[in-house]
């Protein structure tokens, strides 16, 4: 009975999801790509590949160290998947406090996987983080995870998000099913950060 309740639950966020009313990532990734082409590696473009959405609420001076670490960082290389990219970043900016969280150095992975000559985005995995990681354990009706993960073979959602990316799984978790429960619709959870005025923005 609960998994025939969150078959349904998931197809209602699917379709909701679908219809564009939320926040996309992908406008937000077009804005950063087109900083690149337009002007390159610059101080600016990596501190937009830092913050931005979730990353709303970081401080200058942890950004400030994370611009200073993706200066070592090569775009003219190719990385065989999201994985080795993740990687690569997770080695830059891993013992920055306030960036080394797995949802931050997530998002800017895909930030920068995007406007590389030979983009690269989530595939083989979901990558789950706060909102998202407890949406994976409500839809796969996991009780315990272990801390030490933060990615999830995308095999394993499938037969709930058919030809769904990776990436969309990651959002769709992420605002509906916050804290491994169906928010309403209507109130999504779209930011990392808690901010007081709950109609700005939620905890994810």
């Amino acid at each position: 009975m609960l998994m025939s309740q969150i078959k349904k639950e998931v197809a209602a966020a699917i379709a909701d999801y679908q219809k564009g009313t939320h926040p996309s990532m992908m406008n937000e990734m077009n804005q950063v790509k087109t900083m690149y082409l337009k002007g390159g590696v610059t101080d600016s473009f990596l501190r937009a590949c830092i913050k931005g959405g979730h990353q709303w609420c970081l401080p200058n001076v942890n950004i400030d160290n994370a611009v200073k670490a993706l200066r070592q960082f090569d775009f003219n290389k190719s990385y065989k998947d999201f994985e080795e990219l993740y990687n690569c970043i997770y080695e830059l900016l891993g013992t920055i406090p306030r960036v080394r969280g797995r949802l931050t150095l997530y998002d800017i992975a895909r930030r920068i996987g995007h406007v590389l000559n030979n983009p690269v985005s989530p595939n083989e995995y979901v990558y789950i983080a706060r909102g998202a990681r407890s949406g994976a354990k409500y839809v796969l009706s996991i009780q315990r995870m272990a801390n030490k993960v933060f990615r999830l073979p995308i095999t394993s959602f499938q037969s709930l998000f058919p030809n769904i990316s990776s990436m969309d799984i990651e959002d769709i978790l992420c605002i509906y099913f916050h804290e491994g429960k169906l928010k309403g619709i209507t109130n999504p959870c779209i930011g990392g950060c808690h901010r007081k005025d709950n109609n700005k923005r939620g905890k994810c």
